[in-house]
């Protein structure tokens, strides 16, 4: 029995000559159209090696376009992460972790205030002063005197206005009476986004009793950090002012 002849090229060295033939090939052509590493949906952490999806929806396509080898990225805190792309990651060990609005201050002006509430809320009014660096919290007074003073601070220096009430609904219709104030109130999350986006609202009621304490944080965080909402033509129709004695104007 003959013994085939020994090949001259070892294992190591066929391994040296693909990795250097690879080296040369332009990026194009290592690389189809499919298989190029995302540029415009990941991005870096800084000194974090988990990459950052900076988009709000979190899709299956997003997770298809993360690296090789990625085990953990990082979302925005109020991100949106689909059920399809939720159990890719899972099939991928993939673990998403939320950044914290709270642990990085928001550069806006609000002011806080609090009425009517039937329990002390201060510790909830201190929570969403920490997390947003220009705010001013108002003394707990009555609810017509606190919505005036917050009216002063929104018409004259552009604030926003966060008050806590345990009751809501008349925190708002007693707001609105005042031009400068467009305030709304909702029971969740969702819906205070909805309320928002129809009228530009720039004061926003909440009940302490409707949400958890990081929920309402959450929350009053997300309202801050919005971009600004013209609002609509209906809302900039001002309308005759009462010229009666018989009872008070806010």
């Amino acid at each position: 029995m003959t013994t085939p002849p020994e090949s001259p090229f070892s294992a190591v060295l066929i391994a040296r000559v693909v990795q250097e033939v690879l080296r040369r090939l332009p990026a194009e052509i290592v690389f189809t159209s499919a298989e190029k590493p995302p540029t415009h949906s990941v991005s870096s952490s800084g000194g974090d090696q988990s990459p950052s999806l900076v988009g709000k929806l979190i899709t299956l396509k997003s997770i298809t376009e993360l690296p090789a080898g990625t085990r953990q990225i990082l979302v925005r805190y109020d991100a949106v992460i689909t059920p399809s792309a939720r159990e890719a990651a899972a099939d991928s060990g993939i673990t998403f972790v939320r950044k914290s609005l709270v642990s990085t201050k928001i550069q806006a002006k609000l002011v806080i205030g609090r009425a009517d509430c039937r329990r002390d809320v201060s510790t909830l009014t201190s929570a969403i002063a920490a997390a947003v660096s220009a705010s001013q919290q108002l003394p707990a007074s009555g609810l017509e005197d606190t919505l005036l003073a917050m009216a002063l601070h929104v018409s004259r220096d552009g604030f926003r206005g966060i008050l806590l009430s345990g009751r809501p609904a008349l925190a708002v219709v007693v707001a609105n009476r005042n031009n400068a104030l467009r305030a709304i109130t909702a029971d969740t999350s969702s819906k205070i986004e909805k309320a928002i986006e129809q009228c530009g609202a720039n004061v926003l009621v909440m009940n302490p009793d409707d949400f958890s304490s990081g929920a309402l944080v959450r929350a009053c965080i997300d309202f801050v950090g919005r971009e600004t909402v013209e609002p609509p033509i209906e809302l900039k129709i001002t309308a005759s002012p009462c010229a009666c004695s018989t009872h008070s104007h806010f």
